[in-house]
């Protein structure tokens, strides 16, 4: 069976990538050729988009709750919004860094509209 013919017929099972894998090495790939193959069939890990690394970033200037969810769901980052409860946590400790540099932030809490809406993101 050809490489691509696998990876075909695992994407259309729904299989997890680790499964995809062991069947290319079975198969006979190196490591580097299925990572490669992988990629280019679009199959692994995706980190494009806003990740772990855009949301602390936000964080660094001392953010509302409300501006913090605002922000996850404009860029419907589903993997942020799995975290919200650790980023809003982050959150709270810079804004607490903030205001003893005598530079508090203004709080907003999240509105219903918008936990419903992180909810609804994360398909719960």
């Amino acid at each position: 069976m050809k490489t691509q013919d696998i990876i075909t017929k695992a994407v259309a099972n729904n299989e997890a990538t680790k499964m995809i894998r062991a069947r290319l090495t079975i198969a006979g790939m190196d490591d580097k050729a299925i990572t490669a193959a992988l990629k280019e069939a679009g199959v692994g890990r995706n980190t494009a988009g806003f990740t772990q690394a855009n949301t602390l970033s936000l964080l660094e200037n001392g953010i509302s709750e409300f501006e913090l969810y605002k922000a996850i769901l404009d860029n419907q980052a589903k993997n942020e919004a799995r975290w919200i409860g650790d980023r809003n946590r982050i959150r709270l400790t810079m804004n607490r860094i903030f205001a003893k540099l005598n530079s508090p932030v203004s709080e907003k809490p999240a509105t219903e509209k918008q936990k419903e809406a992180i909810k609804t993101l994360l398909g719960k």
